[in-house]
């Protein structure tokens, strides 16, 4: 008896609703029935640039030969490692008038580095000298904001003061090697005025020895420093792109890990002569944020060139987003049951994911499928069946089937 009449008035129900949707001035016509809608989450967006880069050392110092001096024999090898103040070749103890103008030259060169560096560290002595101390707890009870202020204030100066000490202290070690070339090159000069040696030319920085002309042409050798960066070549529209400091992830087949980095130069002109013919390219360089990684000079690299980003950001799919010529908006789902078409100001687009800066909040809803809304209204969601809805039909009696379904009809 049950089942025929749910199946009875199943019956009346769909008639019913096929008169309301077909009668003219209806609200039945004029809800929106979606199926689907979503929830506005946020997350990641990162606009990258791939390209490749090579392992190259970050400084390459060339030595050179007096051509007017003989040469005499070289005093390091092809790879070896040397620190700075190394002899690095030696000339023939004849012509010791050219040889003393070499010394001379050297010494000339190394008391002007020093005398810089004095100034410098003297600029920087001065410019310690001048901070003034804040007194955070003084007597006359400031304002706690205030307080609050000073102590920032102060905090910043002293690490600004630890850092000068840093660089004061580095300074007078730079300081203390030049002097000891200098010392050993004074040697050197009462050496060949008394006969007895050559010149001996020494390291001017550490590294390694490379280049090694045993032909005898200049540069004589070059000596890489420990440091490496990364260099890579950027195409005519790629470099366009790219700015300084740019973050970089780095990574390739031979690292567990990606290493961070960033942009440090964009060389203004391309590799070779630019023509018409070709296209042109653009080095750049890339500098690791960490040391911890001990890359071969040459290894290659993947190079991922962060150009924009967008971190904790709402995000939906791009057609979810209505364009209106400049202007764009989302379909919001609001707490009284309507559509609200709602203005939206977009941001980074990604992989056909768009950030919205303002406009909607993550949390509220919204439509992903914009076809299916015609304009502002009601609406209604699809109606879910399941095991659970049969379960508690069977436990309504038949006054109270007939009670819900008339409550729905006269709500129409």
């Amino acid at each position: 008896m049950k089942k025929s009449l749910i199946l009875l008035l199943s019956v009346l129900f769909i008639g019913i609703n096929i008169f309301l949707l077909e009668k003219d001035g209806s609200k039945a016509k004029r809800v929106t029935h979606l199926s689907q809608w979503d929830v506005l989450n946020s997350g990641n967006l990162e606009e990258t640039l791939q390209t490749e880069g090579m392992v190259v050392p970050a400084e390459k110092q060339p030595i050179f030969l007096d051509p007017q001096t003989p040469f005499k024999n070289f005093l390091v090898e092809n790879g070896e490692v040397v620190e700075k103040g190394t002899p690095l070749f030696e000339y023939e103890s004849s012509h010791q008038e050219e040889q003393l103008a070499v010394v001379d030259a050297e010494i000339s060169r190394l008391e002007s580095e020093k005398e810089n560096i004095n100034f410098y560290i003297e600029e920087l002595v001065r410019m310690k000298a001048n901070f003034y101390t804040i007194d955070v707890f003084s007597q006359e009870k400031p304002e706690v904001e205030s307080q609050a202020a000073k102590a920032v204030e102060a905090a910043s100066l002293n690490g600004l003061s630890l850092s000068l000490d840093q660089t004061i202290a580095e300074k007078e070690l730079e300081k203390s090697n030049i002097e000891e070339t200098i010392q050993q090159y004074e040697t050197q000069r009462e050496t060949i005025q008394n006969g007895m040696n050559g010149l001996t030319i020494y390291s001017p920085v550490e590294g390694t020895v490379t280049a090694l002309s045993l032909e005898l042409k200049n540069p004589i050798m070059s000596i890489f420093s420990k440091n490496t960066i990364v260099e890579g070549q950027l195409s005519e529209k790629q470099v366009e792109k790219v700015q300084l400091d740019m973050p970089v992830k780095l990574y390739s087949s031979e690292l567990d890990k990606k290493i961070t980095g960033k942009v440090i130069l964009i060389e203004e002109l391309p590799l070779e002569n630019a023509a018409l013919d070709q296209p042109s390219f653009y080095r750049f360089t890339i500098e690791p944020e960490t040391e911890d990684e001990k890359w071969r000079v040459g290894h290659h690299l993947q190079a991922k060139i962060i150009l924009a980003e967008a971190h904790g950001v709402p995000i939906v799919s791009q057609k979810s987003v209505v364009k209106n010529g400049r202007h764009a908006f989302l379909w919001a789902l609001t707490e009284d049951g309507t559509l609200e078409e709602r203005p939206i100001q977009r941001g980074l687009l990604v992989d056909k994911r768009q950030e919205i800066t303002s406009g909607m909040k993550t949390g509220e809803y919204y439509v992903p499928n914009p076809k299916e809304v015609r304009k502002t209204s009601p609406f209604i969601t699809s109606f879910q069946w399941d095991k659970q809805m049969f379960h508690t039909w069977k436990e309504f009696s038949s006054r109270k089937i007939i009670k819900y379904l008339l409550v729905g009809l006269l709500q129409r």
